[in-house]
């Protein structure tokens, strides 16, 4: 693995080293906020390559880096009550089984699962902090295994200003969403919302997409409203927020 690393020290200059970018509005971009991460080796301050990854993934194959006995534990198959080994998440996937971690910081995405059974991974390393890149190495898992790709693609629409309007307000969210009670407040610009949490500052673009609905690339998840409900729609579950 010649290309993965510690970056020790923030001063050091790694070759072709991507810079990472947030998104801003509904289709733009900017240079990621800066953060040392040099403090503590691993998380943020790790970089490498998808090559590399397959290196990794041979490695363990193989079990010239760990021991089967580590190895096999480390995946956490036997603990049923957790679908958390040491430092893998496991699961199964159309029969085969799998162990993968994903996780960002500002301004990069990273997503990489191995198929420990039939010896593939699917790796998906990405320098835009959004969760386009564990959706596309969902869709690849499947391809990989000729299961069939069900996803809901956005199709963006040009949206009239004046008619966001009729979607501003201030909304609460239940006890069941990521934030208990969240409060939530929608606003319109040019062309797109923004819904953003009055109590942290935090703000998130929503873009509109057909059939009057709108979609959050932060997250991948889709926005839409019925009368005085604001319906936050996070894979396959819908969180229901009520007009204040």
């Amino acid at each position: 693995m010649t290309n993965t690393a510690h970056r020790a020290k923030d001063e050091t200059i790694v070759p072709n080293l991507a810079n990472g970018y947030t998104p801003v509005g509904a289709r733009g971009f900017e240079r990621a906020t800066y953060l040392d991460w040099t403090s503590k080796t691993g998380n943020g301050s790790i970089y490498g390559t998808a090559d590399d990854l397959f290196r990794f993934h041979r490695a363990l194959q193989s079990e010239t880096l760990l021991k089967a006995a580590l190895l096999k534990e480390s995946y956490g198959f036997d603990r049923k009550d957790r679908r958390v080994g040491m430092f893998w998440f496991h699961r199964e996937r159309f029969g085969h089984r799998s162990v993968y971690v994903n996780g960002s910081s500002p301004g990069f995405k990273a997503h990489f699962e191995r198929f420990i059974d039939d010896d593939a991974t699917v790796t998906v390393l990405s320098n835009v902090y959004i969760a386009a890149p564990s959706i596309i190495a969902e869709d690849l898992g499947s391809i990989l295994f000729d299961q069939p790709v069900n996803r809901d693609v956005p199709k963006p629409v040009r949206a009239n200003p004046d008619s966001l309007k009729r979607f501003t307000g201030t909304f609460r969210f239940g006890d069941d969403y990521f934030m208990k009670n969240a409060v939530a407040r929608i606003e319109a610009k040019a062309d797109h919302l923004d819904l953003v949490y009055p109590a942290s500052g935090f703000r998130i673009s929503l873009l509109p997409v057909e059939g009057d609905r709108f979609f959050d690339r932060n997250f991948w998840s889709f926005v839409r409203f019925e009368g005085d409900k604001l319906i936050y729609r996070n894979g396959d579950t819908d969180y229901v927020a009520l007009r204040q």
